[in-house]
C-alpha cells in the first residue's frame, strides 16, 4: 500500500532506511517502485531504522514476543522493604521525573505482566496515566488463580490477560489463558505471540518474575531506575547476568536510568 501510493503521489525519489523482514513482502515495494521509474536508494546504515522498528524485526525474525524487562531498586538494591511480620510493602523508590518516564515505556507497548505476588502486594493500576496515549494490556502470571478478587487489575473494567495453569475463558473484561509453554519463556513468548497476538509485553515484577526471564535471556532490553535512598535490607531486586553490557545512563531528576540491550 506505501508503495502504490508513492507511485500515485509521483515521487521521484525514495531512501529506505531498511527492508520489511516480513518473507512474504520483502522487496517488492522497493521492486515496485523501481518498476515506476523512482529512483529507490538504501540507507548505507540499516541499523537505526531497524531499532526505530526494534519489535517488529524480532516478530518476524524470531516469531516472537518482544520483551522488555523494568524495575525499580534503592542505590543498594531493594525493591521493597519488609512488614515487622516479615511481608514486602509497597515503596515509593523513584521521582516524578522517572515515573513519567516509567509511563512512557508503558505506552510503547502492547502489554505489562506482573506475578501474582506483585499484584497482590502492590494493588497496581498498570496503567499510563502519567503519560498520553492508551493504557496497554495488563497480564498477570498467576499459575494457581490465587489472585485476591478485590484488586485494581479485577474490577476496574480494564482488559486482563490471566496466564495460568487451570482454564482457559473469558469473564467480561478478563481472559484467562492456559498456555502450553509455562518454564520455558522463550517458547511461552512464541506461543503467546502466535496465539494471543502479543508482538511487545513489559514485564514490570516482581524479582521472582523479572529474575525468571534474567535467567533464560528471554530479553530484548532492560530498563533499571535506582532511585538514591538506601534501605538497609528488604526484598531485593533481580540479579543482573555479569555478561551484559551497560548501552546508556543517564539521570532522571534524582534517579538513574540504566539501559541494557538483549542480543
Amino acid at each position: 500500500p506505501c508503495a502504490n501510493l508513492i507511485i500515485e503521489r509521483g515521487l521521484r525519489r525514495v531512501v529506505v532506511g531498511c527492508e520489511d523482514p516480513n518473507p512474504r513482502v520483502s522487496g517488492r515495494g522497493i521492486a515496485l517502485m523501481r518498476a515506476a521509474g523512482i529512483q529507490v536508494d538504501l540507507a548505507p546504515d540499516p541499523a537505526p531504522f531497524r531499532a526505530l522498528n526494534r519489535a517488529f524485526f524480532v516478530n518476524q525474525q524470531q516469531n516472537r514476543t518482544y520483551v522488555t524487562l523494568k524495575w525499580a531498586e534503592t542505590r543498594d538494591g531493594y525493591m521493597a522493604r519488609y512488614s515487622a511480620q516479615g511481608q514486602p510493602e509497597p515503596l515509593a523508590i523513584t521521582g516524578p521525573e522517572a515515573n513519567a518516564f516509567t509511563h512512557s515505556l508503558r505506552a510503547g507497548h502492547q502489554a505489562i505482566a506482573v506475578g501474582r505476588r506483585t499484584a497482590a502486594i502492590d494493588n497496581p493500576r498498570l496503567n499510563t496515566r502519567l503519560f498520553p496515549g492508551d493504557s496497554p494490556l495488563r497480564v498477570v502470571f498467576d499459575r494457581d488463580l490465587r489472585l485476591p478478587r478485590g484488586l485494581h487489575l479485577l474490577q476496574d473494567g480494564r482488559p486482563t490477560l490471566i496466564l495460568n495453569r487451570r482454564r482457559s475463558g473469558e469473564e467480561g473484561p478478563i481472559r484467562y489463558y492456559q498456555p502450553q509453554q509455562w518454564r520455558d519463556l522463550r517458547r511461552l513468548m512464541v506461543e503467546l505471540y502466535r496465539e494471543q497476538g502479543l508482538c511487545s509485553l513489559m514485564v514490570e515484577g516482581g524479582p521472582f518474575l523479572l529474575q525468571g526471564f534474567l535467567d533464560q535471556g528471554v530479553y530484548d532490553e532492560i530498563h533499571l531506575l535506582r532511585g538514591p535512598q538506601t534501605l538497609g535490607g528488604g526484598l531485593p531486586g533481580p540479579h543482573l547476568p555479569q555478561a551484559l553490557q551497560l548501552a546508556m545512563k543517564e539521570r532522571l531528576g534524582a534517579d538513574a536510568h540504566l539501559v541494557w540491550e538483549g542480543k
